[in-house]
């Protein structure tokens, strides 16, 4: 079985690697429209220290940081694309990521290698109506949440991910999403999917999603999200569902945002009952300067049934992230993060705590 899987790994890397070769010699030839296609590339790499030193060497309920006392590479993505022009309305765009973090956490079902994982891969077109309808069909990172994957086009302002991130909502999605701007001030999107992190569905019904975006005032952007639709094995009734609001304020080198959502599932294996799950995260980042900003992150999370962590608690973390610009094109920077909970859930040297706490640091690279 191992070896299969090596197999496998080595013969998608092997096309990877033979595609991204004949991409780089048609972009040398004039007039082709391969000579479009853009290549980009991010490379995540840290260590991170547990003050629990747990036994098992894991940080409890971490999502990409899941490794006491270890170097890792967390991810390594490459990513090819042809953006959509006036001149030219179809596009694509292909993400296909490695690494002994990420892409073991954010892989889809019916969709993965091992380490290596294709995050994103999809076509789309825009329909000239209006200010044109944007039309999206493949694999897609989700567009619920304040924080994302990070990639070539962003990153988050702290390396750990929060509980709201890894428990409330999806990574990716496969399907189809439509998106109209009606102005510069707002925009509507509509998804159908196979669900949460499915690239192949696991029953016989589509989950749906709608985003609203809005910018009511200069620098104040906000997201209202929702999806539902049934997300467990072979069952077609028991629905999911998630609200999702997500707010971002900029004034001159200040950033504030929130984020909040309200969540709830049928009949879970948690219980013959209606799981819940709720979370807050409030953000601020401060640019001292060009080379040198600071961002803290609070947050609340409630599993009602534990549903979503395995044990019914509360938890909430604070973490302090400063990061120093090198380059352009690098990034250095620390995490200093308190965990909490009402139960006993953070595995330590012997037993359990209800707190954990844990020092980082990351190295970002990309172009």
């Amino acid at each position: 079985m191992r070896y299969n899987n090596l197999v496998r790994t080595h013969n998608v890397s092997l096309i990877i690697v033979l595609l991204f070769s004949s991409l780089i010699l048609a972009q040398n030839k004039e007039d082709n429209f391969l000579s479009k296609i853009k290549f980009n590339a991010f490379l995540s790499a840290g260590y991170e220290y547990n003050f629990n030193t747990p036994s098992d060497a894991k940080n409890s309920l971490r999502i990409f940081d899941t490794d006491h006392n270890s170097f890792k590479t967390d991810v390594f993505q490459f990513s090819f694309h042809q953006d959509i022009e006036e001149s030219a309305p179809f596009g694509f765009r292909a993400d296909i990521v490695t690494g002994s973090s990420i892409p073991r956490a954010i892989r889809s079902a019916g969709m993965n290698s091992g380490d290596l994982d294709v995050m994103q891969m999809y076509v789309s077109y825009l329909i000239p109506v209006g200010s044109g309808l944007r039309i999206d069909f493949g694999k897609f990172a989700t567009f619920l949440g304040y924080e994302l994957i990070e990639n070539w086009e962003g990153y988050n302002d702290n390396h750990t991910r929060s509980f709201s991130f890894g428990y409330s909502i999806p990574f990716t999605h496969t399907g189809i999403k439509a998106g109209y701007a009606f102005s510069n001030c707002a925009s509507l999107s509509l998804f159908i999917v196979n669900g949460w992190d499915n690239a192949v569905d696991n029953n016989k019904s589509k989950s749906v999603g709608a985003q609203l975006a809005l910018m009511p005032a200069e620098r104040l952007n906000i997201y209202a999200n929702f999806m539902t639709g049934p997300e467990q094995d072979n069952n077609d009734s028991n629905y999911r569902s998630i609200f999702d609001f997500v707010s971002v304020y900029n004034v001159n080198d200040l950033t504030f945002g929130a984020n909040v959502n309200f969540g709830s599932e049928e009949f879970t294996s948690a219980g013959n009952t209606t799981a819940k799950w709720s979370s807050f995260a409030g953000y601020l980042k401060y640019r001292f300067s060009g080379l040198f900003s600071i961002a803290l992150r609070g947050e609340l999370f409630r599993d009602e049934n534990g549903a979503r962590t395995g044990t019914e608690q509360d938890l909430s973390e604070f973490t302090i992230t400063p990061a120093f610009t090198l380059s352009d094109h690098i990034i250095l920077r620390g995490d200093v993060r308190f965990d909490s909970s009402d139960k006993e859930t953070f595995v330590k040297n012997s037993g359990y705590s209800k707190n954990q706490s844990t020092l980082s640091c990351n190295l970002i690279y990309h172009f």
